[in-house]
C-alpha cells in the first residue's frame, strides 16, 4: 500500500496509477459466479520483492526547493504569465529513498 500521498486526491490518484501500469503485464480479466467478466488494473508500484519486477523503478519527478525557489524568483522575467505553484512542492512529499532509483 502506498503511504505517500493521500488517496483522496483523485488528480494524484490518477496521476500515479497512470505511472504504475503497464496494461501489457498488470492485468486480469476475472469472472464472477453470475458469468460476468471484470477487467482488473494493478497500478501499485512494482518490486521485485513482491512483484518479481526485475529492473529498477525510477522515482517520482521533483524539483528541489532551491530549484523551485530560482524559478519563482525569476517568473516575472521569463514573461510567463501569473506564477503558477509548482507542483513538486506538493510530490516532494512522496518521493521515495534513493535518488533517481526509488529503494
Amino acid at each position: 500500500m502506498e503511504h505517500t500521498f493521500d488517496i483522496s486526491h483523485t488528480g494524484d490518484a490518477v496521476w500515479r496509477f497512470a505511472n504504475n501500469v503497464d496494461p501489457r503485464r498488470d492485468h486480469q480479466m476475472l469472472v464472477d459466479a453470475s458469468g460476468f467478466s471484470h477487467l482488473v488494473l494493478d497500478g501499485t508500484r512494482k518490486t521485485k520483492e513482491h512483484d518479481d519486477f526485475q529492473r529498477d523503478w525510477p522515482n517520482i519527478l521533483a524539483s528541489e526547493e532551491k530549484t523551485i525557489l530560482h524559478i519563482d524568483a525569476i517568473w516575472d522575467k521569463l514573461g510567463l504569465g501569473k506564477l503558477i505553484e509548482s507542483p513538486s512542492r506538493r510530490y516532494a512529499g512522496q518521493l521515495y529513498p534513493g535518488g533517481a532509483v526509488a529503494k
